[in-house]
């Protein structure tokens, strides 16, 4: 009987090697098919705002570094393809981009709550796609909204956003520059004025530094990148809109914080999950799973080269990555929230 079980056990033990090796060989397999895909070959990297922004910054960063890391090396392009808070990126990737892992998205942050918040398309019309079918790679950074105002105006704190009226510059009604004041002058009580229309970020410098607004709400980045500003103190930060107060700006209050009603909180908190997002990467449905996960792989070892880094902090960007999977988690906790809530918050961010 003994001779028996050592014998079974010695198969056992055969076998779990064999497949061992069988697992190695096709990843190897995997591997080496992925790297013949991609030598020689250009990637698109398509981004969903305009060029001399945070976003267009962030994904030429990545561009410069990414294809070390994934197999054969690709080059990569990056185009801008602004519109409707990405909504026409977005679009375009799930519709008519190529599925082979040669083209790569990177859009809004908001892109995480459609289509059931409508953040992106106030009501939903627009949008052609299904954000739990794209194949997510990564955010390289969390970054907030933040209310800035400048240095000229009256306004020191966030509270006398709440006592007089305020002009702030936004680019669309599915921006977050639109979105944030309009849920803050129904559930705060500020009284912003909204002037719509600009293009960009650098549009809107221009409008403050000329007098024709008095602030807007921007990502931190794009304010930390204006080296100006910063080193002559041109501007102030009032608010920020992240779930925990990031530690660029310990002192700036959340308005989770702010906020005393228990639902407004609770609505802001889910809104606020796109902030750990702020720059989502994705590959449209269809990619075949092993390049997926070569861009993913290859994602989160670019996100620790000291290059990288430090090309994006020269854009103010503070790189603090999260992964493709916790991603995929979070648009399937916003596609689980319940019905009350999406209407409620839907209603708080898309007024009449």
């Amino acid at each position: 009987m003994r001779k028996t079980i050592q014998h079974r056990g010695v198969n056992l033990t055969a076998a779990a090697l064999l497949c061992a090796a069988v697992l190695h060989c096709s990843a190897a397999r995997a591997q080496d098919q992925t790297a013949e895909f991609y030598r020689g070959k250009t990637i698109r990297l398509i981004v969903g705002a305009a060029a001399g922004a945070a976003y267009d910054f962030m994904a030429r960063v990545l561009a410069s570094h990414y294809g070390r890391y994934i197999p054969g090396n690709p080059n990569f392009v990056v185009e801008n393809m602004p519109g409707a808070g990405s909504i026409v990126m977005l679009n375009y990737l799930a519709n008519r981009a190529a599925k082979d892992g040669s083209a790569i998205g990177l859009s809004l942050g908001g892109v995480i709550h459609e289509p059931r918040l409508n953040a992106l398309s106030r009501d939903g019309k627009n949008v052609q796609f299904d954000a739990s079918k794209f194949g997510w790679l990564g955010s390289p950074a969390q970054q907030p909204l933040i209310y800035v105002v400048w240095h000229q105006t009256p306004f020191q704190t966030f509270a006398d956003l709440q006592q007089q009226e305020a002009t702030f510059a936004t680019t669309s009604r599915s921006g977050d520059n639109f979105v944030i004041p309009v849920f803050t002058n129904q559930a705060l009580g500020t009284k912003l004025k909204l002037v719509q229309g600009y293009k960009g970020v650098n549009d809107i410098f221009h409008a403050m530094e000329q007098g024709e607004v008095q602030g807007t709400g921007m990502i931190l980045a794009s304010l930390l990148a204006k080296q100006d500003w910063i080193r002559d103190k041109k501007a102030r930060v009032l608010m920020q809109f992240g779930a925990t107060r990031n530690r660029l700006i310990p002192d700036v209050p959340t308005a989770v914080e702010v906020l005393k009603d228990e639902r407004a909180k609770q609505m802001l908190r889910v809104y606020a999950q796109k902030y750990s997002t702020t720059y989502p990467f994705m590959v449209p449905a269809g990619t075949p799973s092993e390049r997926l996960r070569a861009l993913q792989e290859a994602f989160d070892m670019a996100m620790k080269d000291e290059k990288l880094i430090a090309d994006a902090r020269k854009f103010g960007i503070d790189i603090d990555p999260v992964r493709g999977v916790e991603i995929e988690k979070i648009v399937a906790d916003v596609a689980a929230l319940p019905g009350d809530v999406v209407e409620e918050l839907r209603g708080l961010i898309n007024p009449p």
